[in-house]
């Protein structure tokens, strides 16, 4: 068996945190076996189709329901934005069927707070050359074997391959592969990392929308108030599509805030208890 991880960041454009949406960033994908990925292609161009969408990408999907829910007056580029002709219920009917297909596959994640990074970084707290993207692509990774070897124990062997959205970025670019290459050292059953584009490989739209949401999640948490980026939380859609995640957190809620309390989250902690 193969595994493919489809990976995306969300909030990687500014490494102080200064700039709007960057206080947090976020690597968020869907991992499954090689042979399952082509239905899954099927599935998601089947409701592209269905809705006559040429693709999703969350950032236009949010626009477009900020505008129909009358949040947000158009911008003078919205006339490019695919859903920008789009009734709420519409969309909100979209990203619920895109989000069962998602939702599907096991969902991953790993983020860093930009900001708190930046000031500990010139306050002498952590070396100058400390990246905060590198931070969040190491928690990222972690919480891939950590993930694997929890919900998905027969996969632990399997070798597993990464796909990261095309980034004209080279410092990003630069810190997924130095990273990767890091764990490939440590773990043998990582195979490879590529970027492709999220309009040609299918599944990267998806883990678009994991890498948004997960974003939205983190920042509501750290920074204790509501989204304020034009998205108006929808519970069906969240567990929807972080339904393995649910699941998993539903039957084993109490040992794992005993475990977050502790410090002991991370892979260690699943090694011991899985």
């Amino acid at each position: 068996m193969k595994l493919v991880c489809y990976s995306d960041d969300s909030g990687t454009h500014d490494p102080t945190g200064g700039l709007k949406g960057a206080k947090q960033g976020l690597v968020g994908g869907i991992i499954a076996p090689a042979a399952e990925w082509p239905q899954f292609c099927r599935d998601w161009k089947a409701v592209l189709t269905r809705y006559t969408a040429p693709y999703f990408h969350f950032c236009e999907w949010r626009a477009a329901s900020a505008v129909a829910r009358g949040k947000r007056r158009p911008t003078k580029d919205y006339a490019k934005n695919p859903f920008k002709d789009w009734s709420e219920e519409s969309l909100t009917a979209f990203l619920l069927d895109l989000a069962k297909i998602a939702g599907a596959k096991l969902t991953v994640g790993g983020f860093v707070l930009t900001k708190e990074f930046h000031l500990a970084r010139t306050s002498g707290d952590l070396p100058a050359e400390a990246d905060p993207y590198e931070h969040g692509l190491e928690q990222f990774f972690a919480e891939v074997l950590s993930s694997v070897h929890q919900l998905r124990a027969p996969w632990k062997r399997a070798q597993a391959s990464f796909i990261f959205d095309q980034s004209d970025k080279p410092e990003w670019r630069r810190a997924v592969h130095d990273c990767f290459a890091r764990y490939k050292a440590k773990y043998p059953t990582f195979a490879m990392v590529a970027f492709e584009d999220k309009k040609l490989a299918l599944p990267l739209q998806a883990a678009d929308m994991v890498a948004y949401r997960s974003r939205r999640i983190a920042s509501q948490c750290a920074d204790g108030v509501k989204d304020g980026e034009g998205f108006e939380d929808n519970r069906e859609f969240t567990e929807t599509l972080f339904k393995s995640v649910f699941a998993y957190f539903g039957q084993h809620k109490e040992a794992m805030f005993r475990a977050y309390s502790s410090g002991a989250l991370d892979y260690d902690y699943f090694k011991k208890h899985g």
